[in-house]
């Protein structure tokens, strides 16, 4: 009776560790499941995003705030990316997608991330998410590993953008 026990719950456990807890969206232990599973077929799709200006959400509004900024960014990746594959909260401030699509399809999904974005989040400050993403088929010889490095880079590519665009000084500002 002990050992049932012991297996329903390693079994509750492993669900709950699935799921991130702040924003209800995949875990980084459900995305390192999922990489792990992953085949590398010519529309899969890594995009990687990160939220612009958490350190000054945090600082300026406290981390309260900064946690609803998470969530909010959260929904809107799912609300963006979701019909395409899973989103996974990563870490801090950053989601990863695992997307079966055409980058088309990953056009269009930033415009209606970006579009999401447009109402104030709290008080007069808006959010918004820097985006970065690679394919499989822009890089048919390399392996997952690099073509993650590669998304990441591109988000970071548009992160300075952003902060460019917007003089600001830093991303950390």
């Amino acid at each position: 009776k002990n050992a049932l026990l012991e297996i329903e719950l390693q079994k509750k456990y492993k669900a709950a560790a699935l799921i991130d807890k702040l924003t209800g969206l995949g875990s980084r232990y459900a995305y390192n499941t999922a990489k792990e599973q992953l085949a590398l077929t010519d529309d899969l799709m890594v995009i990687i995003a990160d939220i612009n200006r958490l350190k000054y959400i945090n600082d300026t509004y406290g981390h309260d705030i900064g946690d609803r900024a998470i969530v909010e960014c959260g929904q809107m990746m799912r609300m963006a990316f979701g019909s395409f594959g899973d989103v996974y909260r990563y870490g801090g401030d950053e989601f990863y997608v695992f997307a079966h699509c055409k980058e088309e399809d990953v056009k269009e999904a930033i415009k209606s991330l970006d579009s999401l974005s447009e109402k104030p989040f709290y008080l007069d400050f808006k959010l918004s998410m820097s985006v970065g993403y690679a394919s499989v088929s822009s890089f048919p010889n390399e392996s997952l590993g690099v073509i993650i490095r590669k998304a990441d880079r591109f988000m970071y590519e548009n992160k300075m953008k952003y902060y460019k665009c917007n003089c600001l000084q830093s991303r950390f500002e």
